[in-house]
């Protein structure tokens, strides 16, 4: 070999792209992690790659059909190369010469190690024959210690190399940027509350927590009829104490009374009504409903009773990949059962598991929101804060947003009003009594990393018809709007 010696494995890069058309949910794990540009030497193998990736990205499998309706959409040349190559039988070739028992994770560190070899010549370190032969059954973290006083000269195509960085490098274009495109997340229909917690954003771990029966679930809806049905924005909710139908009757009820309530006269339809059956205009007005629903729903519904922790992240990791999910709905929290737990109580398994959520939506870029429930004795007690959470009360750490709600009663009534939301501005307005015959949430900002908590809001609430409406903040008996409940 000479010191110009082309550092290449075609074995190895060979042997990915056949252990992933063997199992392509491999790519749940590692499909940010490589880089074709720079980890596959070889253009053909690099190519072949990239419509596998194509394919599995776009289709629910890989086949010889689902490919070839990939390499359609390419320009003539590319259609040209794949036929040169020998078409789908060259992946066939590919998936035969990898053999199912063989470990991934062992052909990914050898692919990074050429990687790195690559890098580090093409930086100008030399690779002699007795340096390459030494090095290229490294691990990557050796070979990179090996070089460590001189890795400044080492590029970032590597991956899973992380280093630390100047606070302030790039902050006058980070500030530009963030005229152009606030950090503000998707909005919930709840002015003050969406102004509080900038909406729903990627990265962070929100909590929505009731008593049981109050309308966890219905909550939900509300907030997905808002986002993901007049809005734009894909959702997977993950659902273990209800089934589909149990979740279409509500969709039909929020979407019915939320969006064609008006253009019926007001009418109102509640969701035993629905599952009942309806004659009339109420009937027209769900049936209408319905057509809005399947024209313009981004909701995907997962329900499932195995709720162990790798499960839950790698269906969050598939429809992140396959379907660009980036907000995913859980309801209801439930504790993490499985490898890593043993023998810990029941509320140390449930702040475990919520911890590993938070490092899950940094890991896919997404959100993660949770329905919680409240301890029975908040209705008597009337205090809401993280002691009241049904599981553990150490998980508050853990989240970005906590939000509490409970059902105001006869007493709560007569002593709490509430300022108006006006127009643009939902924290000023003129006060009033709450009706006496009126269904009120008051509403408890627990927790916020975006801004102001221990904010108390008022909605008014139709749960059988799956209506919250927020009305306004909080004013307590002595007419002093009140930030903090204890």
């Amino acid at each position: 070999m000479s010191e110009d010696i082309k550092i290449q494995d075609i074995s190895t890069e060979s042997l990915v792209i056949g252990m992933i058309l063997n199992d392509p949910n491999i790519l749940l794990t590692y499909l940010d992690l490589i880089n074709p540009l720079h980890d596959f030497s070889d253009e053909n193998l690099r190519f072949l790659y990239n419509q596998v990736i194509g394919t599995y990205l776009n289709h629910d499998v890989i086949s010889e059909t689902s490919v070839n309706i990939e390499i359609s959409k390419l320009e003539d040349d590319q259609q040209t190369l794949y036929k040169k190559l020998g078409g789908y039988k060259s992946l066939q070739r590919l998936s035969q010469v990898a053999t199912i028992n063989q470990d991934f994770k062992k052909i990914y560190g050898k692919l990074k190690t050429f990687n790195v070899l690559r890098e580090l010549q093409s930086k100008g370190f030399k690779m002699t024959e007795d340096i390459y032969e030494k090095l290229k059954d490294k691990s990557v973290e050796f070979i990179l210690k090996a070089y460590e006083l001189q890795l400044t000269k080492v590029g970032t195509h590597i991956g899973g190399v992380n280093d630390s960085v100047r606070l302030g490098d790039g902050i006058v274009d980070f500030y530009e940027n963030l005229k152009l495109k606030p950090d503000i997340g998707v909005e919930i229909p709840f002015s003050g509350l969406n102004y509080l917690t900038r909406g729903i954003r990627k990265r962070t771990v929100n909590s929505y927590l009731m008593l049981s029966g109050q309308g966890k679930s219905r909550l939900m809806v509300r907030i997905l009829v808002h986002t993901s049905i007049i809005g734009d924005t894909k959702f997977l909710v993950l659902v273990n104490e209800e089934n589909l139908a149990d979740w279409q009757l509500k969709i039909l009820t929020c979407v019915a009374n939320v969006i064609f309530s008006d253009k019926y006269g007001g009418l109102i339809v509640e969701e035993n009504e629905i599952a009942r059956g309806l004659t009339g205009m109420k009937d027209a007005m769900v049936t209408e409903a319905a057509e809005y629903i399947q024209l313009n729903s981004k909701i995907r519904f997962f329900e499932t009773q195995i709720y162990d922790y790798e499960t839950i992240r790698m269906t969050f990791r598939q429809h992140r990949l396959r379907y660009g999910i980036e907000h995913y709905i859980i309801d209801t929290m439930k504790a993490y059962r499985g490898k890593g737990t043993e023998g810990m109580a029941e509320y140390a398994m449930y702040a475990y598991t919520i911890e590993r959520f938070k490092a899950l939506a940094k890991e896919l870029d997404i959100s993660i929101t949770l329905t919680q429930q409240l301890l029975d004795t908040v209705q008597e007690t009337k205090k809401m804060d993280s002691t009241q959470i049904s599981g553990s009360k150490s998980t508050k750490h853990s989240m970005d947003t906590m939000v509490m709600y409970r059902k105001l009663d006869y007493a709560d009534k007569k002593k709490i009003k509430v300022k108006i939301q006006m127009d643009g501005n939902p924290f000023n307005g003129q006060v009033q009594d709450l009706e006496k015959d009126g269904v009120y949430y008051l509403c408890f900002l627990e927790k916020n990393r975006a801004g102001l908590d221990k904010v108390n809001l008022i909605l008014k609430v139709n749960v059988g018809a799956i209506l919250f409406q927020e009305i306004g903040t909080a004013v307590f008996g002595s007419g002093k709007k009140k930030v903090e409940e204890g």
